[in-house]
């Protein structure tokens, strides 16, 4: 169907079933599957996978314990460092023709900038 200008496009995005959905079938079966292990009897092969994660992390697999503390404990939150190599950025001066700034426009200049100094 072409591009009509003026009308939405599909705003329910990608329908259910797509590739994504079969892919995610197959590995939910083939994790449903019980094998045996030595050490730990019959269980299901995604719990025998996390078995697996939990001993690697055990043995100091720094990919494994992150993996598990994600999934534990949740993402870390990640920060943005706005600075050039550890020091503040310069501060940028912008030349302004005042008269030309209504009342408003200035005090909503100065409200930014008063916000932006608190946080």
């Amino acid at each position: 169907m072409p591009f009509i200008p003026g009308t939405p496009g599909p705003g329910a995005g990608r329908k259910p079933g797509g590739k994504n959905s079969r892919i995610r079938e197959i590995l939910e079966h083939i994790g449903a599957e019980s094998v045996s292990d030595l050490q730990h009897g019959t269980m299901r092969r995604k719990y025998k996978m996390w078995r697996k994660v939990w001993d690697l992390a055990e043995t100091g697999d720094l990919h494994a314990v992150s993996l598990i503390a994600d999934r534990l404990e949740g993402k870390a939150a990640q920060s943005i460092d706005m600075t050039t190599n550890g020091k503040d950025m310069a501060p940028t001066v912008v030349n302004v023709d005042e008269s030309k700034i209504s009342p408003e426009q200035l005090e909503k200049i100065f409200e930014v900038i008063q916000n932006a100094r608190l946080s």
